[in-house]
């Protein structure tokens, strides 16, 4: 069975990536990642980078190191 995977734009200034439940949210107030607030700017970019992996995996992502 394979993920599905998509992006919505559910309200203004608000996007959220999903993999059957919400994954990661982005609203004025910050990252949201599983319900959960991340305020670490490193730990955003890892997991965007994480969920992106996993649904473009076709996608050669150069610029993130594990």
């Amino acid at each position: 069975m394979t993920e599905q995977h998509s992006l919505s734009v559910t309200q203004p200034n608000e996007i959220t990536l999903t993999s059957g439940d919400e994954i990661i949210r982005i609203t004025p107030t910050g990252f949201h990642y599983k319900g959960q607030l991340i305020e670490d700017a490193g730990e955003c970019h890892h997991l965007l980078v994480n969920f992106l992996r996993r649904a473009m995996p076709q996608t050669e992502w150069k610029h993130a190191n594990d």
